[in-house]
């Protein structure tokens, strides 16, 4: 990560992304944890759960927030790798999203796991 950040801090290139890919004008970059805007946020058309990797944490961010994905939304969880069970990630996915019946897989690259909200 540190070889590859860049010298401009990552909240200005992840602005500069946002704005080259002509979608800052529909993304709100809220910058804390998770836990401090679990009443902010009504419905979610796109989540990404990239936080805390551990069960506990990853946990707590499907459960805040998997609810108030639109149906027919989006979600996405880094660093799912079905080898290592022990990832929050990984557990999420295969204990708790998927068994649910709410969302259902549609894409994997890498160790990006997409899911559409069903229900």
């Amino acid at each position: 990560y540190h070889g590859k950040k860049g010298q401009s801090p990552l909240y200005l290139q992840y602005l500069n992304n946002m704005r080259d890919n002509e979608v800052l004008n529909k993304v709100i970059p809220l910058i804390g944890y998770s836990k401090d805007f679990t009443d902010f946020i009504d419905e979610i058309d796109f989540l990404f759960i990239d936080g805390d990797h551990s069960i506990e944490g990853c946990k707590f961010d499907f459960e805040e927030f998997g609810p108030k994905v639109k149906r027919g939304g989006i979600i996405a969880f880094h660093d799912y790798y079905p080898e290592r069970k022990e990832l929050g990630s990984t557990h999420v996915i295969e204990q708790i999203a998927i068994p649910s019946g709410d969302f259902r897989n549609i894409a994997r690259h890498d160790s990006l796991w997409v899911g559409v909200k069903t229900v």
